[in-house]
């Protein structure tokens, strides 16, 4: 099977055997407004679920790629954690001032993408910050693991902050642990359009990062613009970290 049939393939099965999963499990419940309401909730958390997914294997293969590492995940940049972070800090926020929030029609569903996506941008900038002084990949990536630690830490100050508030704390432990149980559709398509924005970056840089992985100097002997190229690729790993994070936790 060709390169580009592989993976096709693989993503048509993986949304059959996601169909399917509406229709298991579930018993005959008998009254047909519920089993509606059931399979409704099971496919937006399917959705949930494969959007998710997507968005960390599309912003890994951008990191490998920028790396030369076949090991690279968005993880070692610190996007991920910084998208933990950024939301845990606007549930924490939303939970004290839930009253004047509600007021403002701030729902969770909509603060909390935008901390994760502020969080995931603020870990970027530190990293892009450091890569000004650490010209090496190699450097950069440790300088991403440095900040990956740096925002857990921060996270279980956040979380034991919480944990005066029963409500809040139980919010901010179930989001740190992740899962799509609570996934709906305020979710589902507050995400797409960063999914569909990855996806359309990462074809677009596929030839600058095919060549980039011949090295730094062979690829701009080439043409390649090395910086704008990472710059970019790197950009959409924050954007996708935080579409999976604030979707699965």
């Amino acid at each position: 099977m060709s390169p580009v049939r592989t993976p096709l393939a693989l993503a048509a099965l993986c949304l059959v055997l996601a169909g399917a999963s509406l229709f298991v499990g579930h018993g005959d419940l008998g009254d047909p407004a519920l089993r509606d309401t059931f399979l409704e909730l099971r496919a937006w958390r399917a959705a949930a679920a494969l959007l998710s997914g997507a968005a960390l294997a599309v912003a890994g293969v951008l990191v490998q790629g920028c790396f030369h590492n076949p090991l690279a995940s968005p993880d070692v940049l610190g996007t991920t954690a910084g998208a933990t972070l950024g939301g845990q800090a606007a549930l924490l926020g939303w939970g004290l001032l839930s009253a004047r929030a509600a007021e403002a029609g701030l729902a969770p569903d909509l603060v909390v993408p935008l901390g994760s996506l502020a969080g995931a941008w603020v870990a970027l900038a530190l990293v892009s910050a450091a890569a000004r002084w650490v010209r090496d990949p190699l450097g950069l990536l440790l300088t991403g693991i440095l900040v990956s630690t740096v925002a857990v830490s921060f996270g279980g100050l956040l979380s034991s902050l919480a944990m005066e508030s029963w409500e809040v704390g139980r919010a901010l432990l179930a989001f740190t642990l992740g899962g799509v149980d609570g996934a709906g559709a305020g979710r589902v398509l507050a995400a797409a359009p960063w999914l569909l924005g990855g996806l359309l970056a990462a074809w677009s840089l596929a030839r600058p990062l095919d060549v980039l992985l011949s090295g730094d100097e062979e690829a701009h002997a080439l043409g390649v613009d090395v910086r704008r190229t990472r710059r970019w690729a790197v950009a959409w790993v924050a954007a996708l970290a935080a579409a999976a994070t604030f979707v699965g936790g």
